[in-house]
């Protein structure tokens, strides 16, 4: 509902569109106080600041608000600033939703209004209680019942209504009140007042008027409607606007983000831009309350005056009811009135928006066509001129290839023709190489025939000499000395005509193989000079390849950098078509934005034009039911004093309708202004879109040119570097070429020379071997030979015999060497041989090295130089076997060279020979006949297999200890058979043995296979018998309560032993009895068993011998002994003198166990011994 004005009825007041006052005028005495920097404090002669509070005391009439609730009072701002005051010229101020001033204020124009200090939390309120306006009840009362009773009235309410007032605008805070003596009291803010920011959404929004208090509380009064089949201004607007919006929807970007050059070019907010983004008016306009009107009238006994005024006037009530009525249907019709005119003026308004929009958005357009016009000129000169320098570039570029081509050429031609002058040069460097070599093998054969003949003079010369020397050895005429002169004479002489019958023969061969060696230097120099005309027809064809290949190559370059002009020149256009279209896309977003921003604020301001005249007429009408309301409502109304109170309603309704009109023609012209603004805002934002292409044109050309002269650049990089490798090419093939056939020239010279300088070595060594064959009876020891030839007058057969005896003693010595090397290396691997086995094998050995060393020997004897192999290999076999000493021992000359030998000679090389070959015939007798009792190895608690690095040394000695002793004992043994032998059948003594014949018959002497850890070392029992020939033992003597072992050894001796010997081992065992070497297996024995005693029922004590024992049945020669051998054994022990009748050997073998014979009668019972099975040994002793 409008606000009072504290200016007189009619009086234009401070309100905006809403803002005018319907309460009367205030007393021309009544004086406020403003803030410092305010208007006079005369309300007469400029407006007063009206402030709405946020409701009007209750039971006072809204248009009374001002006088009953304080206010600030603020000044009128400038006629430019959007406020809440009222210009001189009429402007509308803006509304409490209105955004803030866009506009720097000066002191004047920041004073705020009421409405701006409720936005901001604070109350307005009066300067001071002494200036307070007269309120509602005191107007009525000063109205009605006349002067002298307002006044009383006014004393009593000012002071009390005044001070609690006050104290409730003190007590909201932010405002302090201002008392000095004898002046009225000043309200004002506690602190500085905020400064209001502008928004960007109401910058360009046009002013509004601002709505009072009451009415912004209230709701605008429905617009009238407008005839049928007729637009409103709104609809007008937007089917004036259609078209613009379909002709700009295809080159809009869009909402959702900036147009492709947006940061190219500026751009401005329309004048409706943020608009929407605004607070909306207030519509809703309370309604009428008239009861606070009539509350405000004092219910009071009229004064003696009063009644006299009314009785004088002599109308009834009813005439004054109708009085009233009357004026109350003059002030409808005028309110009427007035609301026909804002309504009338609303669409006024609206169609000169209507009319402003078109005019700006054909402008719009206009500028748009004519930048994009000028933009598209810019790009197609750009195009133009990219173009043009395009095919300048191009026929640059082929000018500068053709170039680069012609320097090529001549470059290549240069070099093949150095190539073709270097090969010749080679050519005739080869020819005269292998010239001058082919004549060097001549000189070279003169000179070794010269060596030859002085070092076979020279050598003769020595054999004469060295005869001479030996035959001064020997003076005189006394036996043997002249035969030695003359033998020591003769072999030096012999000797030297040899070596000088060689010297024609040795030079015709040095001269016959030179002139053969003359024919193959010139082969080699044809195979060069052929490689070097090869390496011409390969060489030539490549050069002239490789400047096609760098010729076509600059030829691809000039394609490839044409196309990458072209290329480029693609994408500067392709560039310019995108900046073409970038620009225009900004320049129809931007004419869209604008034409956008045009149409909402038109729309936005008509919608205001009809907020804003609904707004009024709702207020006017709200004025006019309420003052009905009051009028019709008193029983006696007072004519005067209701007329009063009509007329002040009618001045403010007229008032308030006279703004409002004013407002809404300021807000239209405001709106126009700044649709024309942002119209030249467009034309502002097209020059520089303008400039921004012609820039991205510009720009576009600058680097295509520069990209030109980089390709053109590029290419001449690119040919100068294929010119330099075409050099770097031809040279290189040139330089590998000459490099190959150097090396090949150098090689074919190296191998002349290597022709010559083995042909000198050859021929050297041919000459060598010639003088060595020459002068051999001189490196023969001429010297010894003349010695040897006279010392040969005195050897006898006797020297000869012992020399070779002596060799062969030697030769034992190195078998028996050998054979302990081979036990050694066989223990080792966990073998332990035999005497025998190790003997064979090193026998064998020797024989083979003995066979290496004669083909040795024999191949470089002179008289055999000239024999094929297999005659060498013939004599040294027959040196081997023994052969060739044989015969030589019988011819008495060497079988070679035919020489005589002395008889010292011959009896040592008949000696040797015959041995040789005797061992040879025995050895091979032995190996066919086998190992003595069969025994290759022997048993061995170790694994075959090598042993181990740290068990190696202690297995070899063992195998080497092992081995020694047996051949010791078996050398003991030969030597005693050999004694025996002498004895018997050369000197005729008596034999020591039992007869050969009866020990065969025993057995051969052999070893056993049986093996127990727990029996080693093996070694003689302290209790033991031995019978020999001569030397028996008594039977007699021996314990029945004993059992006891029996062996014959490999001599014959019968060997008796108890089985249990306190402090002996466990036990004995028949290898106790025949231990073998260092005790570590079972010595050789020819037959053995156990003799067990069988005591008969008269006492007589019977001993059975059986075979009960490994040397019967577990021999290493596989035999198995049986009673024949126990027979023959007994014979033997009977054969030492001892008495045998008590031994009785056909009880059994031992194996399987037998049955003993049954005891005599009154014998003791016969106790069998304990025996194995054949087939196990595991305790057979």
């Amino acid at each position: 509902m409008p606000q009072a004005r504290p200016a007189g009825a009619g009086q234009p007041g401070a309100g905006g569109l809403m803002g005018t006052a319907l309460a009367p005028p205030r007393p021309a005495r009544e004086s406020v106080r403003r803030h410092p920097g305010a208007a006079p404090a005369d309300s007469a002669a400029l407006p007063q600041a009206t402030a709405a509070p946020p409701a009007a005391p209750t039971g006072v009439p809204r248009y009374l608000a001002a006088f009953a609730q304080p206010a600030f009072a603020q000044p009128a701002p400038a006629p430019a600033a959007r406020g809440t005051e009222q210009s001189e010229t009429g402007a509308l101020p803006a509304t409490s939703g209105d955004a803030p001033r866009t506009a720097p204020q000066d002191a004047a124009a920041t004073a705020r209004t009421g409405a701006d200090l409720a936005e901001d939390g604070l109350e307005p309120a009066e300067a001071a209680p002494d200036a307070q306006a007269p309120s509602a009840a005191q107007s009525v009362a000063a109205t009605v019942i006349g002067p002298s009773a307002a006044a009383s009235a006014s004393e009593d309410v000012d002071d009390r209504v005044m001070r609690g007032e006050l104290a409730e605008v003190l007590a909201m805070g932010g405002i302090q009140a201002e008392r000095s003596a004898g002046q009225p009291t000043v309200l004002a803010p506690s602190g500085p007042m905020p400064e209001e920011q502008p928004t960007p959404a109401a910058a360009l929004e046009p002013p509004r008027a601002q709505s009072a208090p009451a009415a912004a509380a209230a709701g605008p009064a429905p617009a009238a409607e407008p005839p049928a089949g007729e637009r409103t201004i709104v609809e007008e607007l937007a089917a004036g606007t259609q078209a613009l919006e379909q002709a700009q929807q295809a080159a809009m970007p869009g909402e959702e983000g900036p147009s492709p050059h947006a940061d190219d070019a500026p751009s401005a907010a329309g004048p409706g831009e943020g608009a929407a983004d605004a607070a909306p008016l207030p519509t809703d306009v309370p309604p009428p309350d008239p009861a606070a009107l009539q509350a405000a009238i004092p219910e009071r006994e009229p004064t003696q005056q009063e009644f006299l005024e009314l009785f004088e006037s002599g109308t009834s009530p009813e005439q004054d009811r109708a009085q009233v009525a009357a004026l109350l249907a003059a002030l409808r019709a005028e309110a009427e009135t007035h609301k026909a005119a804002i309504a009338t003026e609303a669409e006024t308004q609206k169609a000169l928006l209507l009319a402003g929009v078109q005019e700006q958005a054909a402008a719009v357009q206009r500028d748009a066509a004519a930048l994009r016009a000028r933009i598209g000129a810019h790009c197609a000169g750009a195009r133009a001129a990219r173009v043009a320098a395009t095919a300048q570039s191009r026929a640059q570029l082929s000018t500068q290839i053709a170039g680069q081509v012609a320097a090529l050429e001549a470059e290549s031609a240069l070099r093949t023709a150095d190539a073709e002058g270097q090969l010749a040069q080679r050519t005739l460097q080869m020819s005269e190489a292998a010239a001058a070599r082919s004549r060097e093998p001549g000189s070279i054969a003169e000179q070794e025939v010269a060596r030859s003949d002085r070092e076979l003079e020279a050598a003769a010369g020595q054999c004469e000499q060295a005869g001479r020397a030996e035959a001064a050895r020997h003076p005189g005429s006394e036996e043997p000395n002249p035969d030695k002169r003359a033998a020591a004479l003769e072999v030096a002489t012999e000797s030297a005509a040899d070596i000088r019958d060689k010297k024609p023969s040795l030079a015709a061969d040095v001269r016959e193989r030179a002139a053969e060696f003359s024919g193959g230097y010139f082969a080699y120099a044809d195979s060069v000079n052929a490689q070097i005309a090869q390496a011409r027809a390969d060489l030539i064809p490549l050069l002239a390849e490789a400047a096609a290949a760098a010729i076509a190559e600059l030829q691809a370059s000039e394609a490839g950098a044409a196309a990458g002009l072209d290329e480029r020149l693609a994408t500067d256009l392709a560039a310019l078509d995108a900046a073409e279209a970038g620009a225009l896309a900004q320049v129809d977003a931007a004419s869209a934005r604008t034409l956008a921003s045009i149409r909402q604020a038109a729309q936005a301001a008509a919608a205001r034009l009809d907020g804003d005249a609904a707004t009024l007429q709702a207020g006017i009408d709200a004025s006019l039911q309420e003052t009905e309301a009051v009028a019709s409502g008193a029983a006696e109304p007072l004519p005067g004093g209701m007329r009063d109170v009509i007329e002040a309603t009618r001045a403010a309704i007229a008032a308030s309708a006279a703004d409002g009109c004013a407002g809404l023609a300021q807000s239209a012209t405001a709106t126009l202004g700044q649709l024309a603004e942002a119209a030249a805002g467009f034309a502002t934002q097209a020059d520089a879109l303008e400039s921004a292409a012609a820039r991205a044109s510009a720009a576009v050309v600058q680097s295509g040119s520069a990209a030109a002269a980089a390709v053109l650049a590029g290419q001449a990089s690119q040919g100068e570097s294929a010119i330099a490798a075409l050099a770097s090419r031809q040279e290189q093939l040139s330089a590998g070429v000459m490099a190959e056939i150097d090396t090949a020239i150098a090689q074919a010279t190296a191998e002349l020379d290597a022709i010559n300088t083995r042909f000198a070595g050859d021929l050297r060594s041919a000459v060598n071997e010639g003088i060595a064959q020459a002068i051999l009876p001189r490196t023969d020891q001429v010297e010894d030979r003349a010695q040897e030839a006279a010392a040969q007058v005195d050897d006898g057969w006797f020297s000869g015999l012992v020399r070779a005896i002596g060799q062969i003693v030697v030769g034992l010595l190195i078998m028996v060497a050998v054979a302990l090397v081979v036990a050694a290396i066989a223990a080792a691997f966990g073998v332990i041989l035999t005497a025998w086995t190790a003997v064979m094998i090193a026998g064998a050995i020797l024989l083979v090295v003995g066979f290496v060393l004669a083909v040795a020997a024999r191949s470089g004897q002179a008289e055999l130089s000239d024999s094929p192999w297999y005659a060498i290999a013939g004599y040294a076999l027959a040196d081997t076997v023994g052969i060739t000493g044989i015969a030589e021992g019988i011819t008495g000359h060497d079988f070679v060279t035919g020489r005589a030998l002395t008889q010292g000679e011959q009896t040592e090389r008949g000696v040797m020979g015959a041995f040789t070959l005797v061992s040879l015939v025995l050895g091979a007798r032995a190996a066919i006949k086998g190992p003595p009792g069969g025994a290759f190895f022997r048993p061995n608690l170790v694994p075959r297999g090598w042993v181990g690095w740290r068990a190696a040394l202690p297995q070899a000695w063992r195998g080497m200890r092992v081995t020694g002793i047996e051949m010791y004992t078996g050398l003991r043994l030969g030597a005693r058979n050999l004694n025996e032998w002498v004895r018997t059948r050369v000197l005729g003594a008596e034999p020591t043995r039992a007869p050969p014949e009866l020990l065969d018959a025993v057995g051969e002497p052999s070893t056993a296979e049986t093996l127990r850890e727990a029996e080693m070392p093996y070694r003689n029992p302290p209790e033991m018998m031995t019978a020999r020939r001569g030397q028996p033992i008594d039977v007699s003597q021996l314990d029945p309560a004993r059992r006891y072992l029996w062996v014959v050894d490999a001599e014959g001796n019968f060997i008796i032993a108890p089985e249990n010997q306190p402090g002996f081992k466990s036990r004995v065992v028949h290898g106790d009895l025949t231990p073998g070497a260092g005790g570590e297996f079972r010595g050789t024995a020819r037959a053995a068993g156990e003799l067990n005693a069988r005591v008969g029922p008269n006492g007589e004590v019977t001993w059975v011998m059986d075979s009960d024992s490994s040397y019967s049945f577990n021999r290493s020669d596989g035999a198995v002994l049986g009673e024949p051998s126990r027979t023959a054994a007994h014979d033997v022990l009977t054969d030492t003198g001892t008495n045998t009748e008590s031994i009785d050997v056909q009880a059994g073998d031992g194996w399987p166990l037998t049955e003993p014979r049954p005891p005599r009668p009154g014998a003791a019972p016969v106790v069998p011994p304990l025996r194995l099975p054949e087939e196990s040994d595991a305790t057979a002793p």
